[in-house]
């Protein structure tokens, strides 16, 4: 690892940055969440808005944290406090979305460890009835006549359930009746869960030098495994009438704008657009690397993971569905649920069932895991800029605080174990990251540097970086007025025609709904008071916390730099990038 001191330091090559940033933003969101959004809002209509916003949304937000990152060569909070100081908050709001997502994400994990490890028992636990936690409604997948699966119990009259449906409600989740009702923890999944935050303390204490080296494994293979699956889901019967439903296009769907929302949520939070760690990771890399190819790069890749996934999980539920003579549109299950029961169950059916299923759980905890670890020391690397002071102090400062850092927060994700975790799971998981403050959090940031640091100027330093683009007057349109607008749009959306939150058929009390909001002010709340905060105390002039006060982040004035400006814009930017590499 390269770099002139031990506080900002450069990626040892390219590859380390890309392995590092494909890692964190392909995750599982790529395999269980955009596949069954697909299906759910209009099939291959549902492309048209994803494609849409994945250029118009996630990508210019992409490009404006590389170049921010790359620009100022700082940490987060420095990077705003130089850039637009008034703005500050902003890395509060990162910081507290990187937090919720850390505590909860890690769940998914231990889930499928525990799938993991169950797929190498002698009879797979998900396709028998002869298990401790069937009742009465089990169907047992081995069987011949599986018609009465998803129709009528003939024994009480009620709908059958899968072997893998009960071994994910009963044995996994061992779900409660709803929210108010806590329950236990599990002694298995407390184990796995503190297996998993081992493994991310050993991944990070080192530093981004070693966390790149982990990223070439846990962002490789899964891609391989990808191609695998879906090369293997076309091989089996009724395929072609799985990824009939996946694609088959609705276009009367995208009259209705939560098509939109979705597909807007889901390109924003697989790409990882407004959670800062795009202008952190970017802030290690060269001067005059190319962010605007990389940037381009990221999001077509991302997209086309989940397109190409999306033919993995179909082509797997025809399957499935053609072997219990039932249809599709009988699987009544979404997110993780969708993977956790689709997958084990056809894979079962092949030859080695074991070590298909060994290999797709490990392709999903590698996935999993890269998005983990990145949030995990994109976090910690904040605290460290929060309070400088531990740094340097101790010999092994970092890696103590690492360690007890895990500890704290395996014991906090330990909550999500419980018999209501579940639900308290989908909270996080609607709210904490892609909920209505997500497009706020976003739009802030495009304001902050195309209305008040200036579009046009920050678009002339970036030609310093990388050279003249023949695009920049239109990213400066989409920075200032599209993107911006449609950030505003979704947000308000999302707040006026809010539906109350549920679980398959559970509606969570009143409570449980203000806590859900309460988790997506707590990162926006950050911008406005920390911005009231420094207008009232700060020594700075008001021209200075609006970014104006320095002509590297000068404000537009309409006109291109003259001579005089330009030279002096040499000088002050030359000296910026100076100290913080110094």
């Amino acid at each position: 690892m390269s770099g002139t001191n031990s506080r900002q330091v450069s990626w040892s090559r390219s590859w380390d940055f890309m392995f590092a940033t494909a890692g964190w933003s392909i995750g599982l969101g790529n395999i269980w969440r955009f596949p069954y959004l697909c299906y759910q809002y209009g099939g291959g209509a549902f492309l048209i808005p994803y494609i849409f916003f994945g250029f118009v949304f996630a990508l210019p937000c992409l490009m404006l944290e590389a170049s921010l990152g790359q620009m100022v060569r700082k940490n987060l909070i420095d990077t705003w406090r130089s850039k637009v100081p008034v703005f500050t908050g902003i890395a509060y709001a990162n910081m507290v979305m990187s937090f919720l997502v850390v505590i909860h994400y890690v769940t998914l994990l231990v889930w499928i460890v525990k799938y993991f490890v169950a797929s190498f028992s002698t009879i797979l636990p998900w396709i028998s009835c002869n298990n401790t936690w069937n009742d009465e409604r089990c169907v047992d997948f081995t069987i011949q006549n599986k018609s009465e699966l998803f129709g009528s119990n003939q024994l009480n009259g009620t709908r059958g359930e899968s072997a893998a449906e009960q071994y994910w409600k009963l044995n996994v989740l061992k779900i409660s009746s709803g929210i108010n009702e806590v329950g236990s923890l599990q002694l298995d999944l407390m184990a796995y869960s503190a297996l998993v935050w081992l493994l991310i303390y050993l991944s990070t204490f080192k530093g981004i030098k070693f966390s790149a080296k982990v990223s070439y494994i846990t962002a490789t293979l899964p891609a391989i495994l990808i191609v695998v699956m879906v090369i293997l889901g076309l091989t089996l019967d009724g395929s072609m009438a799985g990824i009939s439903h996946y694609l088959r296009p609705d276009i009367s769907k995208l009259a209705d704008f939560e098509v939109w929302l979705k597909a807007a949520s889901q390109t924003g939070y697989s790409v990882g657009s407004g959670y800062g760690i795009m202008l952190a990771l970017r802030s290690h890399n060269k001067y005059n690397d190319n962010f605007y190819r990389d940037c381009m790069l990221i999001v077509m890749f991302n997209m086309l993971t989940s397109f190409v996934s999306g033919f993995a999980v179909f082509s797997n539920l025809g399957f499935v569905a053609h072997k219990l003579n039932t249809t599709i549109d009988a699987f009544q299950t979404s997110g993780p649920g969708l993977v956790f029961l689709a997958y084990p169950q056809s894979l079962s059916l092949l030859p080695l069932p074991q070590l298909w299923c060994a290999l797709l759980f490990l392709m999903l905890f590698f996935l999993g895991f890269d998005t983990q670890f990145i949030h995990y020391e994109f976090l910690v690397s904040l605290v460290f800029d929060l309070f400088p002071q531990m740094r340097g102090r101790y010999r092994y400062a970092k890696e103590i605080f690492n360690a007890m850092f895990c500890v704290v927060l395996c014991l906090i994700s330990w909550i999500f174990l419980t018999e209501s975790g579940p639900y308290l799971f989908e909270i996080f998981n609607q709210y904490s990251s892609v909920a209505w403050s997500f497009f706020i959090i976003c739009g802030c940031e495009l304001v902050a540097v195309a209305w008040f640091s200036g579009a046009k100027k920050h678009c002339q330093l970036i030609k310093r970086m990388i050279g003249p683009t023949r695009t920049e007057n239109v990213i400066i349109f989409f920075w200032k007025y599209f993107t911006p607008a449609w950030c505003l749009a979704l947000a308000a959306y999302s707040i006026v025609f809010h539906k109350a939150l549920t679980y398959g058929n559970y509606v969570y009390p009143p409570w449980a709904q203000a806590f859900a909001h309460t988790l997506s002010f707590s990162s926006f709340v950050w911008i406005p008071g920390v911005a009231i905060y420094l207008l009232l105390t700060s020594k700075k002039t008001k021209a200075e916390l609006l970014g104006r006060g320095n002509l590297c982040s000068n404000n537009d004035d309409g006109k291109e730099f003259d001579e005089v400006d330009k030279a002096q814009i040499e000088l002050q930017c030359t000296k910026l990038v100076e100290s913080s590499v110094a």
